[in-house]
């Protein structure tokens, strides 16, 4: 017959030891899991709004009956500033989910000087007020909290190396405040916070500075490329002028027949007006590459009448498309009645362009609008069209010389 087992009696003292050993080993495995999570947030989130969220969850989770509030320094922590340096003021720039409840609110602005931050922000110690002193602080901010019911309010300084980036507040809700661990644990958190909170900012900075590096690389190749064109353009205006100066010569000619059959003077007048046209088109290209403005050649002009006459000039255009199973159809709607200054040349050029462009997007047939109103003492002008508009990559460019995606066809 086997013997029996023995029996293992633990005396109250021991069994009462192993069990506040067992409380400790769970306690201290919870606040090793915050710390590694927040740990783990720091290194892999560089964005602060995520990591503050991330944070202020995990203590939320672990230490019940808190609110949690991350204050950052008014510049954001961008300048180095070192801890005891003077600091006006601290943006509220996160915070627990019940945090309006106690008065703090999104972007918040809390002045330093008089408030209870002000050991922790300018000294850089951290700073336990109970509800005693909550109640006899003059600090707006301490009479709020003591208003939703706070026991207490504990805040310890954000530091990156000597820099003070701002102050992790955590805010009681339960009878008693924190205690010791608690306290310790915030203690933690905020060195934790802290370096990382710094690696963000100082990665932000050095995004925006590559991207600034980027628009001035970009500036100075368009800047290049345009002096190139400005080259280009002056040699092609001076032959291309004195080409249409021969044009123009001719067309004066013809037109001194008197002779002339009334719709053939009216297309040599047309013709005469593009040829002009073309050569303060000429002028402004010559303009272009002097960096020169038009502007003394601007004059009162009827715009209504600018519009019919441009009208006109492009009806060849889109009527040679009438052929086609779906044509073109063309309408011109001019009640402005206004007088504008402008250079009737240079308007005339961009209205033809904004056409011309129309009919090039409709290759199957549409219809083509062209408006002008008057609006509260302002001339208005619009082109509309039925085709397949701009494509997005296209629309960033629109006001680059001599950018085009007609190839061969045109700018």
């Amino acid at each position: 017959m086997r013997p029996s087992s023995p029996t293992i009696i633990v005396p109250p003292k021991i069994a009462l030891l192993a069990h506040e050993c067992a409380q400790e080993e769970s306690h201290l495995i919870a606040k090793l899991r915050v710390l590694n999570d927040i740990a783990q947030a720091a290194a892999s989130l560089h964005d602060l709004r995520k990591l503050f969220a991330l944070a202020l969850e995990e203590l939320d989770r672990h230490i019940p009956g808190h609110v949690g509030a991350i204050w950052l320094r008014e510049d954001g922590g961008q300048s180095d500033t070192l801890a005891g340096a003077e600091m006006n003021s601290l943006t509220l720039a996160g915070a627990s989910q019940r945090a309006p409840q106690f008065g703090l609110t999104p972007e918040m602005t809390v002045a330093v000087k008089g408030s209870i931050f002000l050991p922790c922000a300018q000294e850089g110690t951290a700073t336990y007020v109970d509800a005693a002193g909550l109640a006899a602080a003059a600090c707006p901010l301490a009479r709020t909290l003591d208003g939703a019911g706070a026991s207490a309010s504990f805040a310890v300084p954000l530091r990156a190396g000597q820099r003070l980036l701002g102050v992790l507040q955590c805010v009681c809700t339960r009878p008693g405040g924190f205690n010791n661990e608690q306290i310790q644990l915030f203690n933690l958190v905020a060195d934790l916070l802290g370096p990382a909170i710094g690696q963000a900012l100082w990665q932000q900075r050095l995004l925006g500075t590559c991207h600034e590096l980027r628009v001035a690389q970009a500036q100075l190749i368009q800047s290049e490329k345009i002096r190139a064109l400005g080259e280009m353009a002056s040699g092609m205006a001076h032959d291309f002028n004195n080409a249409l100066c021969g044009m123009l010569g001719f067309l004066e000619l013809a037109l001194l027949d008197q002779d002339l059959a009334p719709a053939c003077r009216t297309y040599l007048e047309s013709s005469k007006t593009c040829a002009l046209d073309a050569a303060q088109t000429v002028r402004r290209v010559q303009d272009f590459a002097r960096r020169q403005t038009s502007a003394a050649e601007q004059q009162p002009l009827q715009l209504d009448d600018l519009v019919r006459q441009t009208f006109q000039l492009t009806r060849p255009k889109w009527e040679s498309l009438t052929q086609l199973d779906k044509p073109i159809t063309a309408e011109v709607n001019t009640r402005s009645e206004c007088l504008v200054r402008g250079n009737p040349s240079e308007l005339r050029e961009a209205l033809t362009n904004l056409i011309f462009n129309a009919v090039d997007a409709m290759p199957h047939g549409g219809a083509l609008t062209i408006r002008t109103w008057a609006d509260a003492g302002a001339a208005c002008l619009a082109v509309q069209d039925t085709g397949v508009g701009i494509p997005a990559a296209a629309k960033r460019r629109l006001f680059e010389p001599f950018f085009t995606t007609k190839g061969e066809r045109g700018t």
